[in-house]
């Protein structure tokens, strides 16, 4: 499932411009964001979505353009975890369902697929709250990252 939007920019400078905006949602390990958690064994995440970004640049005169492009990529914690909710309580605390060194097989896994599909250098970028209730998480995830080896000539860099 995706949504593509193209629309054209006022002219610049004798340039015309279409940017675009398409997002698909992974079907790897999809579910509703409160069913569906953290990562699988075959280092799928959660909630993964696929965002591109781009400009094309056409010039007067028949000149060759150019285009411009951004690929972003979001998706749940790549631990294996859980965040039950109840009808009281809407947001509880996340629990980590294996142990850091039993998530590092997937996590490994997952970055192996992210390098073969967009290319190095990577970077995996943490949103969890290091000191509130998803502290656990984010220690785990620190934990992981720092021990996730990629092949040689690759770079994959863990921003907290």
């Amino acid at each position: 499932r995706g949504a593509p939007l193209c629309d054209p920019l006022e002219p610049l400078s004798g340039v015309s411009m279409t940017a675009c905006l398409v997002s698909r949602r992974s079907c790897e390990h999809a579910g509703t964001r409160f069913k569906a958690r953290g990562i699988n064994d075959d280092g799928h995440t959660a909630n993964y979505v696929e965002t591109e970004q781009s400009l094309r640049f056409e010039l007067r005169g028949g000149a060759e353009g150019a285009m411009a492009s951004l690929v972003q990529v979001r998706g749940s914690a790549p631990l294996f975890w859980e965040q039950r909710t109840s009808t009281i309580k809407v947001n509880t605390k996340p629990k980590l369902t294996r142990n850091a060194a039993l998530c590092l097989p997937a996590l490994q896994r997952h970055v192996a697929q992210q390098l073969a599909a967009y290319g190095s250098p990577a970077l995996l970028v943490s949103l969890l709250d290091a000191k509130g209730e998803e502290a656990a998480l984010a220690a785990a995830l620190a934990e992981c990252a720092a021990r996730v080896s990629v092949p040689t000539g690759q770079r994959i860099k863990y921003v907290p």
